[in-house]
């Protein structure tokens, strides 16, 4: 039975349903949280969604020091999981879109045209920063079932999602795999380390599985050499720049 609530209410379950519905009460009775709220994502879509972000803002921290930790940790795996999720949703767009451009026969040769304007304007980024997303988001998504799965579960985070992306990224879908295998099968201690030594050991698998690659590598050193001036004020500029080492 739904007690009518008040207008001073604060807008908690407590104050619009009696106690045979209260979280307490539906936990006791054996209801899985968990199943709720995908339950609420699904029928509410992007509302729903905006909604556990208020509701994550809204909750207080405790004053226990391990629960602060652990709480701070957890809210790192949901911005791993976030992340996951948001590369599916990217790369379902990008189907969506150039299935149905190419059944209006728009765009046939570029179905996927501004899907990265798109994904960037829905990430509050430039188009090229959701170009980017979109291409390494279609990478774990199609070639790291392995390194997505690890975001998911929050073995991993989001830069180290982003390094195994940029670091396989030259390589052949086979060997990408071969390597997104290996990175969650074999015992190594590589996650939660900095991103230097996770990086070595994927180039030294890269190295082994296609050699060929370290040349194109050294070829694109000298093809891709630049420099760039920005003027930081009146008086100075900053000079950065990429060079082979053999120059």
């Amino acid at each position: 039975m739904a007690a009518t609530s008040s207008s001073s209410g604060s807008g908690s379950i407590l104050d619009v349903v009696d106690e045979e519905l209260s979280y307490g009460a539906l936990v006791g009775r054996g209801l899985d949280m968990g199943v709720l709220m995908a339950e609420y994502l699904v029928r509410t879509g992007p509302d729903g969604v905006r909604a556990m972000a208020r509701a994550v803002n809204l909750a207080t921290a405790q004053d226990d020091g391990f629960e602060l930790v652990e709480t701070l940790g957890a809210y790192e795996h949901l911005k791993s999981a976030v992340g996951a999720k948001q590369s599916e949703l990217a790369c379902t767009l990008g189907d969506v879109v150039a299935a149905d451009r190419i059944g209006r026969g728009v765009r046939v040769k570029n179905p996927q045209w501004g899907v990265g304007a798109e994904v960037g304007l829905a990430l509050h980024a430039s188009q090229r920063s959701g170009t980017r997303f979109l291409n390494r988001a279609r990478i774990l998504t199609e070639d790291l079932p392995c390194t997505r799965q690890g975001l998911r579960e929050g073995t991993i985070n989001s830069e180290e999602a982003k390094l195994i992306v940029r670091e396989v990224r030259r390589l052949k879908p086979v060997n990408r795999r071969d390597i997104d295998r290996m990175l969650f099968c074999e015992t190594h201690t590589c996650f939660g380390q900095g991103g230097a030594k996770l990086r070595e050991m994927i180039r030294q698998w890269a190295l082994i599985l296609e050699p060929e690659a370290e040349v194109d590598l050294e070829e694109r050193a000298m093809r891709e050499r630049h420099v760039e001036v920005f003027q930081v004020d009146p008086c100075r500029v900053r000079i950065t720049g990429m060079f082979p080492l053999e120059y």
